[in-house]
């Protein structure tokens, strides 16, 4: 996205159900977001789960044995407690994410990173209130994100008309033409032949987006 940008090319967003914590990463990068007003996005910030299963081991009778090269080598090792020194290092790593985290998405939307902080809490936002706090730029679907990149586009480089879009048809007319041209045609007249083999987040017709959006 930042390459297509650099080169001039402009680049809208449209968020669907969820497109948070990396998701909203990566749509901060844009020239403009839309959202749905259902839309959960924000989610800024990084997380680090571990566990540590040391008093079931015992109660199983599992002795694990560690042979590292260096103190840090098995950091997070789930067969003992953490000590202070691995918590202070893990965290620094989170900090200094999560502090890339938020200068890009100050960057992005062009706020200041003070700003940015206050919302940064890892807490999700509607479509609504992301829009109030400036995380989005506008409210709406698919359609309106494309209406917006074509008249852009229009504007930008003095179009006459809209761009051509391709809407995953050929990607699918692909597998058919594969599939028709192959010894077994019965399976190629089966209804639903290609809905049973290509998974619906490929299927850009299920998705309402271009395929090359998906990839």
């Amino acid at each position: 996205m930042d390459q297509c940008r650099k080169k001039g090319k402009p680049v809208v967003v449209s968020m669907g159900d969820v497109a948070a914590s990396g998701g909203y990463y990566i749509a901060s990068g844009s020239d403009r977001i839309f959202a749905n007003p259902g839309t959960l996005t924000g989610s800024i910030g990084v997380i680090m789960h571990l566990l540590n299963w040391q008093e079931t081991e015992k109660k199983l009778g599992i002795q694990p044995v560690v042979i590292k090269s260096g103190l840090f080598k098995d950091i997070g090792s789930a067969d003992r407690p953490m000590t202070p020194e691995e918590k202070t290092l893990l965290q620094s790593i989170i900090m200094d994410s999560y502090d890339q985290f938020v200068c890009a998405v100050a960057q992005g939307r062009k706020m200041d990173k003070e700003e940015v902080k206050k919302l940064a809490d890892g807490r999700i936002y509607t479509g609504r209130q992301a829009l109030k706090v400036k995380l989005v730029d506008e409210l709406g679907g698919y359609d309106e994100a494309l209406s917006a990149l074509q008249k852009t586009a229009r504007d930008k480089f003095k179009l006459d008309k809209d761009l051509p879009v391709d809407d995953g048809a050929s990607s699918l007319n692909l597998f058919s033409n594969f599939f028709q041209s192959s010894s077994s045609s019965r399976l190629s007249r089966e209804n639903g032949l290609l809905k049973g083999i290509i998974p619906d987040f490929l299927n850009s017709s299920f998705n309402k987006q271009p395929l090359w959006i998906m990839q």
